[in-house]
C-alpha cells in the first residue's frame, strides 16, 4: 500500500502522522485482504482552516483519497471538525462504511452468464 500523508496549515508531529497513518491503514487492510488487492494508492490530506483567527477555535478538515486497482473511479471522503483526532475518526468511520457497502454490493452482483451456464453445458 502506497500511503502519502500531507499536512497543511499547521506543524505536524510524528505522533499525529503515525496516528493518521495507522488509523486509515487499519481500516483499509481488511477490505484489501477480502478483495485480493495488493497495490493501492492512499492519500490523506489534513488542513487547518486558514481563515480562522487566533481567538477562535481551530478548524480542521481531513480528506482521504483511495485509488483502487481495476476501478476507473477513486474514493474521496472529506470531513471537518474542531479537533484533529475527531476529524480523523469521522473520516475513518465514513471510510469503513463506504468500503463495507462497496464490498456488499460487489458480492451481490449477478454472476456472469457464461459462469452461470457452465455447469449445465457439460
Amino acid at each position: 500500500m502506497n500511503t502519502q500523508v500531507l499536512v497543511k496549515g499547521f506543524a505536524k508531529t510524528e505522533g499525529m502522522e503515525e496516528y493518521l497513518r495507522q488509523h486509515t491503514e487499519n481500516i483499509i487492510e481488511p477490505f484489501l485482504r477480502a478483495q485480493n488487492h495488493k497495490e493501492v494508492n492512499l492519500k490523506v490530506i489534513v488542513d487547518e482552516d486558514s481563515h480562522r483567527t487566533q481567538t477562535r477555535k481551530p478548524h480542521f478538515s481531513c480528506e482521504v483519497q483511495l485509488d483502487l486497482p481495476g476501478s476507473s473511479k477513486f474514493l474521496k471522503i472529506k470531513k471537518q471538525g474542531t479537533d484533529f483526532y475527531e476529524c480523523v475518526n469521522k473520516v475513518g468511520q465514513t471510510l469503513k462504511q463506504v468500503l463495507r457497502r462497496r464490498s456488499e454490493l460487489k458480492s451481490r452482483r449477478r454472476p456472469n452468464v457464461n459462469e452461470a451456464l457452465a455447469p449445465y453445458a457439460a
